[in-house]
């Protein structure tokens, strides 16, 4: 089980249940130069034995229902957004109340020069959310570390289903600096 040290800027994206895995696999096939590298998940309820296993960008479909059976899996791959390269990303299903789920894009901060200038890392993201808007996600959102029920808002917020409505908080996605 891998996870790096850091802060992670995280971008989720909400569904329903109905057409979830269809909606994540051809999102991720759509990814730009994406590499999956492994997935990690637990073998028992009690999370305490892992399991790590290779798998192959074609093999993404089993790896995305492995996440969604196993609340704790994660894909570990690189992708490029926009023109930049993001490495060591977690990708994972989180179940939600009220019939949704969410697929996480967990990006360690650190590791990733793409975040050095946060302006242009913002703008690249919101110009991502905008292009996705095709999967029919219900809503999308990004921020320092954040989760699909967060109660404190999120840096940058789209409403897909108000034809990809962006709003904003007054701070930016790592969450340290203040929007102007």
């Amino acid at each position: 089980m891998e996870k790096y040290t850091g802060n992670y800027i995280n971008i989720g994206l909400i569904s329903d249940r109905k057409n979830f895995r269809e909606k994540v696999v051809r999102l991720i096939s759509s990814l730009d130069k994406f590499w999956c590298k492994k997935i990690d998940y637990p073998t028992d309820e009690k999370y305490t034995h892992w399991m790590e296993e290779q798998i192959e960008h074609r093999n993404i479909d089993v790896a995305i229902d492995r996440c969604i059976k196993s609340n704790m899996a994660w894909i570990i791959g690189d992708f490029f957004l926009g023109k930049y390269e993001i490495k060591n990303v977690l990708f994972q299903v989180e179940l939600l109340p009220d019939n949704k789920i969410c697929f996480l894009i967990e990006m360690p901060e650190q590791q990733n020069q793409f975040f050095e200038d946060i302006d242009n890392a913002e703008k690249v993201i919101i110009q991502f959310l905008k292009e996705i808007s095709e999967f029919k996600f219900l809503y999308g959102f990004c921020d320092n570390e954040a989760e699909p029920e967060d109660k404190h808002g999120y840096a940058i917020f789209v409403d897909y289903e108000l034809s990809s409505k962006i709003s904003f908080q007054s701070w930016k996605i790592d969450g340290l600096t203040n929007r102007e």
